[in-house]
């Protein structure tokens, strides 16, 4: 169970201080759609709560509102969902869309369960390279990062904690990497990054010893409509138990929604 991870006093759960007595947070707490700032894409974002996988729902937020200018798929998740995995039950997080992914990075970090100058391991279909013409104050609040993560475009959010120093080094598990590392120098208009495989991943933490604190592991499922499903989640399942905070996109417009509730299911082990 989610609440696993949290405290409590008789009946009361004791949740982290950025969520409040339902467990919802207090950054995340509103639906919305609207205009990125980079670019004028469509985003949406969701309220976020304490849960587990099975809380998870799907709607579609063209229904019953006005909102015919939003571009299909229309699927969203009702709410965006903080959980925890493995053993050590490590804080995880699922979104709908990817660029909201830094949020939960910056509210480890806010909890002393990541550090600066982390390891990201992504793993996903595409590089999400682009630089961000946006930018943080030097030491942005979590309401400064959340009203910035709604406002990001799913491929340029890696590049604000990178200048930060939040983030290191990044390495990109693309499913059209199959051997060796490749480095991918930094552009005008890219971050740079290593080309790596899932097991590149396993080496590295475990022959670098690399401390949990050290490392981010973000997902997301459209990587795995490329690969041998049931071998990536395992080797997955490996890495995210190694990490000090995991999050997983499900890209609605990138893959079948379903599907990848499906998938995340498999992630933590739950039956369909």
């Amino acid at each position: 169970m989610a609440g696993d991870e949290f405290g409590s006093t008789g009946k009361e759960t004791i949740y982290p201080s950025s969520y409040d007595s339902n467990g919802l947070s207090l950054y995340y707490k509103d639906e919305a759609v609207g205009r990125s700032l980079n670019c004028s894409r469509l985003t949406r974002s969701r309220p976020l709560r304490i849960g587990g996988v099975n809380d998870l729902q799907l709607v579609d937020i063209n229904q019953g509102l006005d909102w015919y200018h939003v571009d299909p798929p229309t699927y969203a998740l009702k709410n965006y969902i903080r959980t925890v995995y493995g053993k050590d039950q490590t804080p995880s997080y699922i979104f709908d869309d990817h660029n909201h992914a830094i949020f939960a990075w910056y509210e480890a970090r806010a909890e002393g369960r990541v550090c600066d100058g982390a390891f990201l391991f992504r793993v996903d279909e595409h590089s999400d390279g682009r630089k961000s013409v946006l930018s943080f104050s030097p030491r942005p609040s979590l309401k400064d990062v959340a009203e910035l993560a709604k406002a990001l475009d799913f491929d340029d959010f890696n590049s604000l904690p990178q200048q930060q120093g939040l983030v290191g080094e990044i390495c990109w598990v693309s499913p059209w990497h199959h051997t060796g590392i490749q480095n991918e120098p930094e552009t005008q208009g890219t971050i740079g990054y290593y080309m790596v495989t899932l097991g590149d991943i396993l080496d590295k933490i475990l022959t670098e010893r690399l401390p949990r604190e050290k490392v981010i592991v973000d997902i997301d499922l459209d990587y795995l409509d490329h690969v041998d499903e049931i071998e990536a989640i395992k080797l997955l399942k490996e890495i995210m138990e190694m990490s000090g905070v995991n999050t997983i996109s499900l890209s609605p417009g990138c893959t079948d929604p379903f599907l990848g509730m499906e998938r995340v299911k498999k992630i933590f082990n739950l039956k369909e």
